[in-house]
């Protein structure tokens, strides 16, 4: 279930799935570079961050669609699906955020203003979801597997939906550092 102008409230079944607990680092990021399974994200800021070992547990930031699905390939997985992802970020019951159904705050995600930069993806242990998923929302944007269409979920299939077939944006999820309250619900979908 979810609500929004492109979410709107759906039921879906999903066969069973394995999602990785926190968002990839960039030690983690950095090591599948090293192996030449992946290339260095564009832009000086996102590689002085990959370099610093202080940040070594931040999020890697600012990786294309191609690059983050090179890295699941790296590991033998995928990009989650936007009903995986989902499912993993609102818990059986759909609540509106990970933790449940309180408001946003500090304590909970790395959002709005609190830190004005990434954190280590395990600060926010509050914030974590039903299945123990931590940073579903806050920190970084996380890119999804799906093309992104306004109007797939308004006639998706009922059972392990994965997106249109084809399409010219790829679906987004989450929200960041830099996000405002009202972008944080994880319903909330963006593309890019």
């Amino acid at each position: 279930g979810a609500d929004g102008a492109d979410n709107p409230k759906h039921n879906v079944t999903l066969s069973s799935y394995w999602i990785y607990q926190s968002e990839v680092t960039n030690r983690e990021y950095s090591m599948c570079m090293q192996t030449g399974n992946c290339s260095a994200p564009a832009g000086a800021y996102a590689q002085t961050m990959l370099a610093d070992p202080l940040r070594g547990d931040d999020p890697v930031i600012s990786v294309t669609w191609d690059q983050a699905s090179a890295y699941c390939t790296w590991i033998d997985g995928t990009l989650p699906t936007e009903a995986q992802w989902e499912l993993a970020a609102r818990g059986p019951d759909s609540s509106l955020f990970p933790w449940g159904d309180a408001q946003p705050s500090c304590d909970l995600l790395n959002f709005g203003g609190c830190l004005g930069t990434t954190s280590k993806v395990d600060n926010y242990p509050g914030g974590k979801s039903f299945y123990n998923a931590l940073d579903m929302v806050g920190n970084v944007l996380e890119w999804m597997s799906d093309w992104y269409d306004p109007n797939f979920y308004t006639n998706s299939p009922d059972r392990d939906p994965y997106g249109p077939d084809t399409g010219q944006t790829r679906s987004v999820r989450s929200s960041s550092f830099l996000s405002t309250e009202d972008q944080v619900p994880p319903s909330t979908r963006f593309f890019q």
